[in-house]
């Protein structure tokens, strides 16, 4: 089993990683947290940031399966140098995390994950760190949609 979320979604599965389902094979979060303040976003509000950090922290104490984080440099909602204080509270417990930075893309990083363009910039990511968490398993070869909501 393989935990995927985004944004409060990705959070959630860092939650539920740290309960340690029985199963679980690892963690592809796209730019989770909680706690963003849409109307302070210029000023990288985050809510509670220290309760953030706190909890995230409380995640890693307890999670034991390797993790992939991917958050764009230009998400106003979880801004790099946050993220990096959330990821690094994994790596001081010793945890198998990944974060990676996807490039700036259009107004709000935040929807990076959501345009149909941007998917090549993720995908290799994601492909790379499932391959490794479920070795063996035969790749569905799929076709892109004909349309995820984008202009051609």
């Amino acid at each position: 089993m393989l935990l995927l979320g985004k944004s409060a979604g990705g959070f959630a599965s860092l939650a539920l990683a740290a309960q340690q389902p029985a199963g679980l094979r690892g963690v592809v979060n796209f730019a989770g947290g909680r706690g963003s303040q849409p109307q302070m976003r210029e000023k990288a509000a985050v809510c509670g940031e220290a309760q953030l950090l706190k909890t995230v922290a409380g995640f890693a104490a307890t999670s034991r399966v390797p993790q992939l984080w991917i958050y764009a440099e230009n998400d106003s909602y979880f801004r790099p140098p946050l993220v990096r204080k959330m990821a690094q509270s994994y790596l001081a417990a010793g945890q198998n995390l990944k974060l990676v930075f996807a490039p700036s893309s259009g107004a709000e990083g935040h929807q990076f994950f959501d345009r149909a363009a941007n998917i090549g910039q993720w995908l290799p990511q994601v492909r790379e760190f499932l391959m490794l968490q479920l070795p063996g398993t035969a790749a569905a070869q799929l076709q892109s949609p004909n349309s995820l909501g984008d202009k051609p």
